[in-house]
């Protein structure tokens, strides 16, 4: 009965590409629970259903969920205490250091390499739209606004610089906000006594936006990795960590399409480009 406990508790954690895992795992787990009645044979069933869903499915759903960033953390250590509960003392000790073993592993290799963790589902995944005519400049000079008066953390200056006369288009003001905000923040943030520069400019179709800076910048490697999840470097304390990832999801929602340019000591851009016609 534990075991089959243990596999429906899982089904609640990752994302829904675990879930024909979990069903499986919920099919074995009944197979144990009868074995485990007619024979008796508890330690046993214990072990295998420790060894399938806590060193087998856990880190498997581990990279699957968002890494030390998603809700499986919680689960090893649920995992190591249902260990030393449920197996003798000798038993107990050997599974469950070899357990703390394997979860310190998969925390470091995530850290280390971020890009092969899928990130955990945000709002962002499901967001929702309210699409309206926009105009971007009066959107930048808003929020040019909302920034001035504020003290800056760098002690930086923003430029705005907008080319006049363009259309307006389909887009959800709010969600643009948010994504215009993050980067100024951003940039703020990595920025000293510098020079912030928010762009629109606009080509047939298209309304682009570049917020740049004069600050840090980021190596190549995190410029690879900067808009698919989970970032930082503890070294220059840059942590996009969501941000920059729930900006490309707002963007790619609108249509649009987002990137970045960056070299380390030389500064930032990040652009993303809207379509003029309905998204």
């Amino acid at each position: 009965m534990i075991s089959l406990i243990m596999a429906l508790l899982s089904l609640g954690t990752g994302s829904w590409g675990n879930v024909l895992i979990n069903l499986v795992l919920v099919a074995v787990s009944g197979g144990l629970f009868l074995y485990s009645y007619y024979s008796e044979k508890y330690q046993r069933c214990y072990l295998i259903t420790i060894v399938m869903i806590f060193l087998i499915v856990f880190p498997v759903m581990f990279f699957t969920s968002g890494g030390y960033h998603g809700g499986m953390p919680a689960f090893f250590v649920f995992a190591i205490i249902f260990t030393v509960l449920m197996l003798e003392k000798r038993r107990a000790l050997i599974v469950s250091l070899l357990e703390i073993v394997l979860y310190i592993g998969l925390c470091l290799v995530a850290y280390h390499f971020p890009h092969i963790v899928t990130p955990f589902a945000t709002e962002a995944d499901r967001l929702a739209l309210s699409l309206v005519p926009s105009d971007l400049g009066a959107l930048l000079h808003s929020v040019e606004k909302d920034f001035s008066s504020h003290p800056s953390s760098g002690n930086n200056q923003l430029v705005l610089t907008i080319q006049s006369d363009l259309p307006e288009i389909s887009a959800d003001p709010e969600r643009l906000i948010q994504v215009i905000t993050n980067l100024i923040s951003n940039a703020d943030r990595h920025t000293q006594n510098g020079t912030i520069t928010i762009s629109l400019t606009g080509e047939p179709g298209w309304q682009t936006i570049c917020v740049s800076d004069t600050g840090t910048g980021m190596s190549e490697e995190m410029r690879k990795n900067a808009l698919k999840g989970y970032v930082s470097a503890d070294k220059d304390y840059w942590r996009h960590g969501i941000g920059l990832y729930v900006c490309h999801q707002i963007i790619t929602a609108h249509g649009g399409k987002i990137w970045l340019k960056s070299q380390e000591g030389e500064g930032t851009q990040v652009f993303f480009s809207l379509p003029e016609e309905e998204a």
